[in-house]
């Protein structure tokens, strides 16, 4: 396929999880009026999603954007689910992905594979008038690698490099954000403020408090104001996940 690199499909439980949940409740949720998503963490070794799509699920589990998720079934983003799961002693947090991934392919029959396909992604630049960023201050004893704390329309950053940013900006944005930024190879503290869309978060992130500013400017415009940069539209290959087979979840 021209522009297309593929990779052969395969359940996407694999390589085997080395820790599965130990049982596991799925059900259609019940219809609620405004559904959002919440839940998603474990907690001592019970994990809970109420009101999770399937995209929800399979967005978090391979840490991958709605736009770069392709295929599946008509209900793949409108029936909502419960997840009552028991995760097995002295799983962690870090271990959710690979349960998920596990449970995905046991119980929706869960198949699919990598394309790089070409896309439309953001280019993030310096604006015409220079960079804003404020170089970090020292550490002092915080995370040198490093803090990024969002929320809905702000993103506030101590001692990070623009990579950070770029991903940042990417599950904000649900589009690629590729770095053009040649120069800026410092760290840098920053507090970025805009008027919040409607945009998904992942499980991870499900809860949220109000709004910083629900008149402010949008995302594009605080960027270019406040951090001197801009996002360029562009087309570039983005490694997809395209799914091939989906089912609705067998019997608990």
């Amino acid at each position: 396929m021209s522009g297309q690199t593929a990779h052969p499909s395969v359940p996407a439980a694999a390589p085997v999880a080395a820790v599965k949940f130990e049982i596991a409740d799925i059900h259609p949720s019940w219809r609620r009026y405004n559904p959002y998503l919440t839940g998603g963490t474990l907690v001592g070794d019970r994990y809970v999603i109420h009101q999770a799509t399937a995209l929800d699920l399979i967005r978090f589990t391979y840490g991958i954007e709605e736009a770069h998720l392709l295929g599946g079934p008509m209900w793949l983003e409108s029936t909502r689910y419960e997840v009552l799961a028991k995760a097995p002693k002295g799983a962690t947090n870090a271990d959710v992905q690979p349960m998920l991934r596990a449970l995905l392919a046991d119980r929706f029959k869960l198949l699919a594979h990598h394309e790089i396909r070409e896309q439309p992604v953001y280019d993030l630049v310096i604006a015409k008038n220079g960079p804003k960023l404020q170089e970090a201050k020292p550490a002092e004893g915080s995370d040198p690698g490093g803090t990024v704390e969002s929320r809905a329309g702000q993103i506030a950053a101590k001692n990070v490099v623009v990579s950070q940013l770029v991903t940042r900006l990417t599950q904000t944005l649900g589009r690629t954000v590729v770095d053009k930024t040649e120069g800026l190879k410092g760290k840098y503290d920053f507090m970025l403020i805009w008027a919040p869309d409607e945009a998904g978060s992942s499980p991870s992130s499900a809860s949220s408090s109000a709004p910083p500013n629900s008149t402010g400017p949008s995302i594009f415009t605080a960027i270019q104001e406040q951090l001197g940069l801009k996002l360029e539209p562009a087309k570039g290959p983005v490694d997809c996940l395209v799914i091939d087979h989906l089912e609705q979840p067998s019997e608990n």
